[in-house]
């Protein structure tokens, strides 16, 4: 099964390389207000369920709905 998330991962990863100008600025930066968010869970600054930082809800927002 490890193999399946590898696969998609790989292809996650050659769709984000395409990704040129604003559209790269943007996922770049949603991706990084997602990974600040769920480290702060982890690191156990913000408990999980939380609505976490403005920059993290617009992202979730405009993505991942």
């Amino acid at each position: 099964m490890p193999r399946v998330w590898d696969k998609i991962a790989e292809k996650m990863q050659e769709v984000g390389k395409s990704n040129e100008g604003l559209k790269k600025v943007i996922a770049e930066w949603m991706k990084a207000q997602a990974t600040k968010h769920h480290t702060n869970i982890c690191n156990g600054k913000i408990k999980p369920g939380d609505k976490g930082s403005l920059s993290y809800r617009i992202a979730k927002a405009l993505v991942f709905k």
